[in-house]
């Protein structure tokens, strides 16, 4: 609790420590970034392909810039570059996730979670799996959002996706 300010000084830090720029001014075209297929568990392995389509279809490439990244396959410094440019980060929970808290202040982060997927003392207990958390929802200087996984792939999700991130985007113009 409490933690914001130390987290964004430890992101500044270690992009300042790989020669990325701290500060970066969102503008068109906004990046919108999905990590794709960042777990090795096959039940939080994403590649968001129907998010990407509606997302291409919906906004003109002079606004909208949308990019998916296999981040295991990356540098970290490639990764960092990637995530302090991105105006929107679409992710699945657990280790992939991180690289999203190296995003510019005010950036959105699209978090999927497994409604049914937590563990406690190394048994499912089919309890939400929100990993991280405690890490995201400290990050002041981003506004992360929890989607459930498990209905992800509906037209109704989708939708919902979509128009969440088209408020972010406005939000980004204001």
């Amino acid at each position: 609790h409490g933690r914001g300010g130390l987290l964004y000084a430890f992101r500044n830090f270690m992009l300042t420590n790989l020669g990325i720029p701290t500060e970066f001014h969102q503008q068109p075209p906004f990046r919108i970034i999905f990590s794709e297929n960042s777990s090795s568990v096959l039940s939080r392995n994403f590649d968001f392909t129907k998010q990407k389509e509606l997302l291409q279809q919906s906004f003109h490439p002079s606004y909208v810039s949308v990019e998916s990244y296999v981040f295991s396959e990356m540098s970290l410094k490639e990764q960092l570059e990637v995530a302090s440019q991105a105006s929107i980060f679409v992710t699945t929970c657990g280790g992939g996730a991180v690289t999203s808290m190296f995003m510019p202040r005010g950036s959105s982060v699209i978090m999927y979670y497994l409604e049914d997927g937590g563990v406690v003392g190394g048994k499912r207990n089919n309890k939400p799996a929100r990993l991280d958390w405690d890490l995201f929802n400290n990050l002041a200087y981003l506004k992360v959002h929890w989607l459930p996984a498990g209905t992800m792939k509906t037209d109704y999700d989708i939708k919902a996706l979509f128009l969440l991130i088209q408020h972010e985007l406005e939000g980004l113009i204001r």
